[in-house]
């Protein structure tokens, strides 16, 4: 998670009106972690949240936040939002709610800063300096989580390692389909529940954890 707000805005913040005409092209299709502070409330509370979770749209989000509050008014000083942080991530609609980074990030502060809550206005909203918030974000990492890059990355492994064993994790056969030897080593093709493609491994691996069924694959070769 990337935040826009670089050098003397990061360090100081800036109204958000100055912050969305600044950054607006750099927000579309983003999912956005963001700190504001209304003035109408400077110095009392802090609000975070995401923005464009569900449709990369963060840019419109944070402008409703501007309708809400109005722009910068030198005659009234109550007017505006001042924004201390806005961290980005590319919107990945394979990638889930649950499984973002900003919601990862947005779950550990309401529950870090649980006790910082002001009472009955929700738990986005509290009382805190920002900075501390901000540091939190900068020194826990959360990452996107793509659901099925776990299972690709698993088949690929084995396909690389020819092995029945993956750090760890079994594999469960589906069935063994035939024996041959390559280069001197005896080999087992193997089906594997759950996936398509069929792979050889090791015949003593295979052996070793599938042995009635290495002993029913050798005595169906021998019958043919």
């Amino acid at each position: 998670m990337r935040n826009l707000l670089t050098g003397e805005d990061a360090k100081f913040g800036m109204d958000l009106g100055f912050f969305l005409l600044k950054y607006k092209q750099q927000m579309v299709n983003t999912r956005a972690l963001y700190i504001v502070e209304p003035k109408l409330e400077k110095g009392k509370v802090i609000k975070f949240g995401i923005a464009g979770e569900k449709t990369g749209e963060s840019w419109k989000r944070l402008r409703d936040y501007q309708i809400q509050y109005g722009d910068e008014d030198r005659i009234n000083d109550c007017k505006g939002v001042w924004i201390w942080y806005c961290g980005i991530t590319k919107y990945d609609p394979n990638t889930s709610d649950a499984n973002s980074e900003v919601r990862k990030t947005e779950t550990n502060l309401k529950r870090v800063f649980k006790s910082r809550t002001e009472k009955g206005r929700g738990t986005e909203r509290i009382t805190i300096n920002p900075q501390k918030l901000i540091d939190y974000i900068q020194n826990h990492k959360f990452y996107d989580e793509d659901p099925d890059m776990k299972k690709r990355e698993e088949i690929k492994v084995r396909s690389s390692q020819r092995q029945a064993k993956i750090k760890g994790k079994v594999y469960e056969i589906d069935k063994l389909i035939k024996i041959k030897t390559a280069k001197g080593k005896k080999l087992v093709e193997v089906k594997w529940k759950g996936y398509k493609e069929t792979t050889f491994e090791p015949y003593k691996t295979i052996k070793e954890d599938y042995p009635e069924g290495v002993a029913s694959l050798e005595k169906k070769t021998r019958n043919t």
